[in-house]
């Protein structure tokens, strides 16, 4: 009698993929980022400056949170930047529906980690197509 083979699901294959991509992601490094940068020996609040208290570490206030996770998270920057983007950064029609949200400076698979690649000042809002586009012309230029 044979042995049963094990066939796995496509659930487990993505799940082992999306493992393999995480293996090949690049470490977050908070020196990258001047406002990480140091152990906070003045214990002041990295975003504002006010002195924090009791056991605050780096942040005097959830306003302060906020601020670091909109610039270092992608999904949370990608929320601020749908809930306040009107128009298309490259053809400047009204955004409405679908928006996506690019990275002026590519993020070259940081999606999934804490990155300055991250801050607001280098995201965009831009319809689908336009989004396909430019990705579209990236990837040629990355492949000259």
């Amino acid at each position: 009698m044979s042995e049963p083979t094990w066939t796995p699901s496509p659930a487990y294959e993505r799940m082992m993929k999306r493992a393999e991509r995480r293996k090949r992601l690049p470490v977050w490094n908070p020196t990258e980022c001047p406002e990480m940068l140091g152990d906070n020996l003045d214990h002041r609040c990295v975003k504002c400056g006010r002195e924090l208290t009791g056991r605050q570490q780096r942040w005097c206030s959830q306003g302060c949170v906020l601020w670091y996770q909109q610039n270092h998270h992608f999904n949370s920057a990608r929320r601020a930047i749908q809930e306040s983007a009107t128009t298309c950064a490259m053809c400047g029609e009204p955004l409405a529906g679908d928006i996506q949200v690019d990275h002026i400076e590519p993020a070259e698979g940081t999606h999934g980690v804490k990155s300055c690649r991250h801050h607001l000042s280098n995201l965009r809002a831009l319809h689908v197509g336009c989004h396909r586009e430019r990705t579209r012309l990236q990837r040629s230029k990355s492949s000259e």
